[in-house]
């Protein structure tokens, strides 16, 4: 469960919806929603999996209105947190790297951790068969790097399912 702190915290790190983009959302939507409604519809659906229908059943909203409000988010949190919040370590940080990974789990000379999972996606309409991974379910390739204290260094998301993930 996240707190309210930390949702307060990600609201204020995210002051991104300008008084025009939420006017245009509020045309688009025949609703004016704040963007702190916008962020906690959008974290809903973003840490339960659940489909669209069953989020906007528990905020009051179409199912339109949610992936509008997960697309924003969505969107705002690669352009905006993405470039000023997941770099790569330089200096003394990347140096202290390797005696913090020994003393976590006692591995020698890591200066990361690197992992992929396919995160479940709908139908794409184009492509579609590139979407299709090995499971048979549509989905996107997620490939992270982690420091010691669990800190993402690089984030990508833009190869389709088909794509190995090793």
């Amino acid at each position: 469960m996240i707190s309210r702190a930390s949702i307060l915290g990600l609201e204020t790190a995210v002051k991104w919806l300008t008084l025009k983009q939420q006017t245009e959302f509020a045309k688009e939507t025949n609703l004016y929603s704040v963007p702190q409604q916008q962020l906690l519809t959008a974290l809903h659906w973003l840490g339960n999996g659940a489909q669209y229908h069953g989020v906007a059943d528990m905020h009051g909203l179409h199912k339109s209105t949610v992936q509008r409000c997960v697309q924003n988010v969505c969107q705002k949190i690669v352009t905006k947190l993405f470039s000023e919040e997941i770099r790569w370590p330089t200096g003394e940080a990347l140096a202290s790297f390797p005696q913090q990974f020994m003393a976590v789990a006692g591995f020698p000379r890591v200066a990361g951790c690197i992992d992929g999972s396919l995160i479940l996606i709908d139908s794409p309409k184009l492509n579609e068969k590139a979407y299709l991974d090995r499971n048979g379910d549509h989905s996107i390739n997620v490939m992270a790097v982690c420091g010691p204290n669990c800190e993402f260094f690089y984030v990508t998301a833009c190869w389709p399912g088909s794509t190995h993930d090793s």
